[in-house]
């Protein structure tokens, strides 16, 4: 909606458009690309909810209707005729099912579909291009499609029976009582954007009152009113809708000639305003967005219009865009019966005007002084940054703790750091750049639900394609995390829910014959648990087959016979995860090759994550994806080993203690273990694996750390412990590129470099194997 408000200050010279801002258009194309992501989910939504319940939810589809008729719209003001033109037949068919001449079939869900992923092609190719010629014959082909669906309804559209009204108006009614999906932060962009929308075209109105001929403010209004109209339809406020959409009418005649604009036209509209401003303070104060006398207002500016309005066929497309726009709501019909005056006397259209501004009048005069300045208001206000700045900000932060932490501990600083007031200003200073730092980083992250409400289509899709009835359910969706970790585990998240489709849930003649239902279900959830978030995919499909997995494993010389024994469940199920790995007794067009599940574990590394996965055969299988918040700044545990500082993630970290020497035992193959609270956890001595020489080499005499990784828990040996402190991850440099065990570093307040000890890799390299230590 953001976009539609920056249109308004395009100027467009009938149909030859010039693109005067390409960043008007990328808006355009990314908040369309967006529109096209929600018509997916709600057009999955809607085939669902008939399959399973024969009903249709009619707010649903009211709300995939105003999507395409808003891209239509905007594309239009772009000259991109063949957007438009697809758009517009695709809205054809989706009102003819609104009016219950057609009932939704899959074939219409997929034509839908089809045509949404034309869509993105355009959009593709308009961001290159700024323009979408060259898929002309594509766009008939597909323009073909929905005309010949939405005739199927030609021969049933002059017998209406009363049943199918009644089972319309039913369903609608039913549907009207659910709520909305619409979010705190999207009713606050609406209500913020609203008002400036507002005020633009207060201030158009105030130099048309000047001078009622200024034909760029005559556009300008009619732009803003037509914006406001689409946003207040796409959320549901009918009421403002309707209103904008019958002051837009009026604005269209005096575009067209139809109307002179004086002092009195223009007070009519003004007034309009202020009870536009006045609902926008009421939603903003949780109110239900209904105009009082919204009706008597609407029919009074219906009567104008019918007044003076000329013996004159419209123009074909004036009369078009205005029928379409008049189909958003099936209210409007009640709307166009215009109330007659008892003595059938002629109405002015200065009486109505002085009538309606009188009207208003008594509406405003009943608010008891409810009515408050728009600036008076608090809301929230959202600008568009790129993503790239955000990132630099974020950098900037890191730096800004860097040295922090520099200044704080300079050691040519020792002989002031006992001075009270250094210290209070040490601690103001950590306290702002804490909260600078937050702020930055909350900036970054973002609702998971994008990625996950692609995964519908792609169930649709593949389920389709393979004879298997499928139920996504989706859970967690306003999880935020880093946006550069959700672009790293989209693909993560393609692969296993294929994998899954494929070789998990079996197709519905199997499922009866296990007993099942024939209906698979998958399921996918994203949720916080400490400073990690989980992503966790589950079926109750056929589950993994741990034999036919090792017997692969031995064949491609993965593990060996002698190494089965002590491979738990787990383990054996990660085997997948190998590259060239698959059980998969042919390859289909989804899975097979075994490529897919490396990428997933490739991915999830690159970001300091973890995979868990359990499966029970017949049952089905369970993969969690265990990954960081972000990767930009971390808590870390200072550590010395030898002359070097290491730093330990503090998420990885259960407890540090000196260990007694009663507590300390080897086993018969040289491992050593340590007791603690009568669990037995392998010692890991940090210096042999990072090859640095120590100081200490007695257990008694150093600090173990106990870490856990993949639910399994380990002793790291270390020197001494420092303290706790930020760090800000950077990578290495490129003359090292590569150091075991160290995933990257950061810099200390001397100025020295720590590394940061890669849990992971370190366990890897202990090549620890007992009944409680394998790693992924």
């Amino acid at each position: 909606m953001v976009f539609m408000k920056e249109l308004g200050a395009l100027m467009i010279d009938n149909q030859d458009m010039l693109i005067e801002d390409k960043d008007m258009l990328d808006d355009f194309i990314s908040e369309g690309n967006e529109m096209i992501d929600d018509v997916e989910v709600q057009l999955l939504e809607l085939q669902q909810s008939v399959e399973m319940n024969g009903d249709i939810d009619m707010d649903t589809l009211d709300s995939v209707f105003r999507l395409f008729h808003t891209i239509k719209g905007t594309s239009g003001f772009f000259n991109l005729n063949n957007l438009k033109d697809v758009t517009h037949e695709a809205e054809t068919l989706l009102d003819r099912i609104r009016k219950g001449k057609l009932e939704l079939k899959s074939e219409h869900t997929d034509l839908f579909l089809e045509g949404a992923d034309f869509l993105r092609k355009l959009f593709s190719h308009i961001s290159e291009n700024m323009t979408d010629r060259g898929y002309e014959d594509e766009a008939n082909k597909l323009m073909e499609k929905f005309k010949r669906n939405s005739q199927e309804s030609e021969n049933n559209e002059d017998k209406p029976t009363s049943e199918n009204k009644e089972e319309v108006s039913a369903s609608k009614k039913s549907s009207s009582d659910k709520n909305k999906v619409i979010t705190d932060e999207t009713k606050a962009e609406f209500i913020s954007e609203g008002f400036d929308i507002i005020e633009d075209l207060e201030q158009s109105l105030m130099v048309l009152e000047k001078d009622p001929l200024n034909a760029e403010k005559i556009h300008q209004s009619f732009r803003s009113l037509h914006t406001f109209k689409g946003n207040s339809g796409l959320m549901g406020y009918s009421d403002l809708e309707k209103l904008s959409h019958k002051s837009e009418t009026f604005l269209d005649n005096a575009k067209s000639g139809l109307l002179k604009l004086n002092k009195d036209v223009i007070g009519v509209l003004l007034s309009i305003v202020d009870v536009i401003k006045e609902t926008l303070t009421d939603i903003s104060n949780g109110k239900d967005g209904v105009v009082p006398g919204c009706e008597p207002m609407i029919n009074y500016l219906s009567d104008i219009i019918k007044d003076i309005s000329i013996e004159k066929a419209p123009d074909t497309d004036e009369e078009n865009h205005l029928e379409e726009v008049s189909e958003i709501t099936n209210e409007e019909k009640d709307i166009k019966k215009i109330e007659k005056e008892s003595l059938g006397e002629e109405i002015k259209p200065q009486d109505k005007i002085e009538e309606i501004n009188k009207n208003i009048s008594d509406i405003n005069s009943a608010k008891n002084n409810t009515s408050r300045k728009a600036d008076d208001i608090k809301r929230k206000q959202y600008i568009k940054v790129d993503l790239d700045k955000v990132g630099m900000l974020v950098d900037w932060v890191g730096e800004l703790v860097t040295a922090q932490v520099m200044l704080v501990d300079n050691p040519d600083l020792k002989h002031i750091k006992r001075s009270k007031s250094f210290q209070k200003a040490a601690y103001n200073l950590e306290r702002i750049i804490s909260e600078i730092q937050n702020v930055s980083m909350t900036l970054r992250m973002i609702q998971i639900a994008g990625t996950f409400r692609k995964m519908n289509r792609l169930v649709h899709d593949i389920s389709s394609k393979m004879g298997k009835k499928v139920n996504l359910i989706i859970r967690g969706e306003e999880t935020e995390i880093d946006k550069n970790i959700v672009d790293k585990i989209s693909d993560p998240l393609v692969h296993i829910v294929r994998n899954s489709l494929d070789h998990g849930i079996e197709t519905p003649q199997i499922r009866l014959a296990n007993g099942k239902d024939s209906v698979g279900t998958l399921e996918i959830e994203a949720k916080n648990e400490g400073g990690e978030i989980l992503i966790i995919i589950k079926d109750d499909g056929a589950g993994m087959n741990k034999d036919k997995i090792l017997k692969k494993g031995i064949e491609k010389g993965i593990v060996t016979e002698s190494e089965i024994p002590n491979l738990r469940d787990e383990d054996i199920y990660k085997l997948v995860f190998q590259p060239g790995f698959s059980t998969a007794d042919k390859v289909s067009e989804v899975s097979g090759r075994g490529v897919g599940m490396d990428v997933v574990k490739r991915n999830i590394e690159e970001i300091k994550g973890t995979i868990d996965v359990f499966s029970e055969l017949n049952e089905g299988t369970t993969i969690t994806l265990r990954i960081p918040l972000t990767m930009a700044i971390i808590e870390g545990m200072l550590v010395n080993i030898g002359n070097s500082k290491y730093t330990i993630p503090l998420l990885s970290i259960r407890e540090l203690f000196s260990p007694v020497k009663e507590n300390i035992t080897v086993t018969l193959d040289g491992q050593e273990v340590i007791k603690v609270r009568e669990e037995v956890i392998p010692v890991i001595r940090l210096h042999e694996v990072l090859k640095v020489e120590p100081n200490i080499t007695e257990l008694t005499e150093g600090v173990l750390i106990t870490v856990e990784h993949n639910k399994d828990f380990y002793c790291l040996f270390v020197d001494s412990i420092i303290g706790q402190q930020q760090a800000v991850m950077k990578s290495l440099p490129e003359y090292i590129k590569y150091v075991q065990g160290v995933s990257g570093c950061t810099i200390l307040g001397d100025g020295r470099i720590s590394p940061i000890v890669d849990i992971r890799e370190v366990i890897k390299l202990a090549d620890i194997t007992s009944d409680r230590s394998v790693a992924i």
